[in-house]
């Protein structure tokens, strides 16, 4: 049966090896990752076989010309999260990043507290109407218990219709965000699914109780006496209130600025130099095939079309190897690419210092290794080049030259030291050719059609060298739609729970309005004065939520990229200015015509 879609473990057929017809290819560890699978029924055995395999370690295990050190077991459980950290070699799909699990739940958990923020805030602010309501229920005899129990029920009564319209909407939702990823496949399962319904009630008690909690206990409390005199005194906007609604607009600038920054990194990882060709160039990988490298390279050089080819058992932006090499008695583990002739020029790495290598000496495939700047500034020399450079305790090689720093492996990994060696054809394990971006498609066919002339197959394995960048740019794409869609919620949230605000404030300031008019002031100046302590809440707000945004956000970056656009003051300053244009323009429309009535209507008592 098909494996779910979350499973590493992801099968289209099922063969045994002897039906490859070429075991000697199937066992070469050039042909395929191999992996060995233990089924090991007493657990408490395994610590026994994990000992036992060391054994074998002992006899010197060679495994791409380095020494097997040690064996260990991994469980299969948690298999998938091991390899996306580069702990795991073998056909495993790889876990999502964890950022892509953990920001969208962090941006949920935000919207949610906003939503109970502006929801807490409208019922205190709203209940300040209901003074006379609760009075006269006293007098008829209504106890405190039933004052607070209808606040509550009304609260949760509508947390519930907002959780029933809501169920139909997160369906619809939760089907758009996994078309973000082929392989995604997110269900919204309401049948025998108890711990989703556990949430919903979860969510209904928390949400219901924190706004409906606080209005029904503190306004239960008041004497009848003092309300129907009209001598009480309460403030719809107190201290709480104003916690929230700065709490609110600081958690609004969080997605928003996030939202302005993710488009910018964006279009910094789409406009970036890797330091190396990404437009120009077209990967073969020679699995099955690389024995007939040479013969393929002819072929594909005789098209006038294709300036350069060459082969390589490593590649930039797809493979590469670990290495620990020894300098001077000074141990360093550097990454490595082992490359064909002609490889800097096809690729486009920079050779700042000494040479390229050279087919005619021989010396060059065992002795030569080029580095990049980052080694040379990790040992600190001055004079690179005929460097000594040990590698498993008697392999010695000299530096014969110095390449520009690159992106070895596009976004995903820092630059860091880094050598590069001359390997032969019967290493390589990809065919690179340099042709003309325009022109990729078109060269894409002939490489295709050449391929089947030669081996009476088809090619499958042919990429522009642009995939360096698509697993960046996909990741960008998921995630700027996320917080985009969020961002934009929040947003509306607040600008939602500050106009109901505004608006009560208004109401309880008739008055005041009309005699400040009636003294002689202006109508912005009643605007102002109305509302100052909104508008410094709004400012509060804002600037905690981007100080808040200028540290917490490259933190998330700094994990998923080792390259990503910084932030700067200017993108705080567009989203400061995004925020407080829609929040003035949405209410400083209702205020300013407030302020604008003519004082007989606000002064005058039926």
């Amino acid at each position: 049966r098909n494996p779910p879609s979350n499973s590493s473990i992801q099968i289209d057929a099922l063969t045994h090896i002897d039906n490859t017809g070429n075991r000697s290819a199937v066992e070469s560890r050039d042909a395929t990752y191999s992996t060995t699978f233990l089924l090991i029924p007493d657990h408490e055995r395994v610590e026994q076989v994990e000992k036992h395999l060391q054994n074998y370690a002992a006899e010197n295990v060679e495994w791409n010309d380095e020494k097997v050190r040690t064996f260990y077991l991994d469980p299969l459980q948690g298999m998938a999260k091991h390899a996306a950290k580069n702990d795991v070699v073998g056909p495993m799909e790889i876990a999502f990043p964890w950022p892509m699990e953990v920001i969208p739940g962090i941006i949920s958990i935000c919207i949610l507290l906003i939503a109970c923020m502006t929801f807490t805030n409208t019922s205190i602010a709203s209940a300040a109407g209901r003074l006379k309501e609760i009075g006269v229920r006293k007098v008829m005899g209504g106890m405190k218990s039933q004052v607070i129990t209808q606040f509550l029920t009304e609260s949760l009564l509508i947390c519930l219709l907002a959780i029933i319209c809501a169920i139909p909407l997160s369906k619809y939702l939760a089907q758009e965000f996994s078309q973000l990823l082929p392989m995604l496949d997110i269900k919204l399962v309401f049948t025998n699914n108890i711990p989703f319904f556990l949430f919903l009630v979860a969510l209904l008690c928390i949400a219901g109780f924190i706004a409906g909690g606080y209005p029904a206990f503190y306004l239960s409390k008041f004497q009848p006496s003092k309300i129907l005199k009209g001598n009480l005194k309460y403030k719809s906007v107190g201290r709480l209130t104003k916690v929230l609604l700065t709490a609110q607009f600081a958690f609004s600038m969080l997605t928003i600025t996030a939202s302005v920054l993710f488009i910018q990194n964006a279009q910094y990882q789409n406009e970036m130099d890797l330091g190396f060709d990404t437009d120009e160039t077209l990967v073969i990988r020679l699995q099955g095939y690389k024995q007939h490298y040479n013969s393929i390279q002819q072929a594909l050089s005789t098209n006038p079309s294709i300036s350069s080819v060459t082969g390589s058992a490593d590649h930039v932006g797809r493979r590469y190897h670990n290495a620990t090499i020894t300098h001077k008695g000074q141990q360093m583990d550097i990454v490595g690419l082992d490359v064909g002739p002609k490889y800097l020029e096809t690729v486009e790495l920079e050779l700042i210092l000494g040479r390229d290598f050279d087919v005619e000496r021989a010396t060059d495939y065992s002795e030569s290794v080029i580095v990049n700047e980052s080694f040379v500034e990790a040992q600190g020399w001055e004079d690179p080049i005929g460097q000594q450079l040990t590698y498993q305790d008697t392999l010695n090689y000299y530096v014969v030259g110095v390449v520009k720093d690159f992106y070895f492996d596009a976004f995903n990994s820092p630059i860091q030291p880094l050598w590069i060696r001359f390997a032969k054809p019967e290493d390589f394990n990809y065919l690179i050719a340099r042709t003309s971006a325009t022109l990729i498609p078109e060269v894409t066919n002939q490489i295709k059609a050449t391929w089947r002339e030669l081996f009476n197959d088809e090619l499958r394995s042919i990429r522009p060298a642009s995939y360096a960048k698509n697993e960046a740019q996909l990741i960008n794409g998921i995630i700027l739609k996320v917080f985009i869609f969020m961002g934009t919620i929040a947003a509306i949230m607040s600008v939602v729970g500050f106009y109901s605000l505004v608006s009560l404030n208004l109401f309880g300031k008739m008055k005041e309005i009309g005699v400040r008019k009636v003294l002689g002031s202006t109508r912005w100046l009643v605007a102002k004065e109305v509302n100052k302590e909104y508008i410094y809440i709004l400012i509060i707000g804002t600037l905690s939520g981007s100080i808040a945004s200028y540290f917490l956000i490259p933190m998330f970056m700094a994990v998923m990229w080792s390259a990503y656009a910084d932030s700067n003051m200017l993108t705080i300053i567009y989203s400061i200015g995004l925020m407080l244009f829609t929040c003035l323009f949405t209410v400083g429309t209702k205020v300013i015509r407030a302020a604008g009535k003519n004082p007989v209507y606000l002064l005058r008592d039926e």
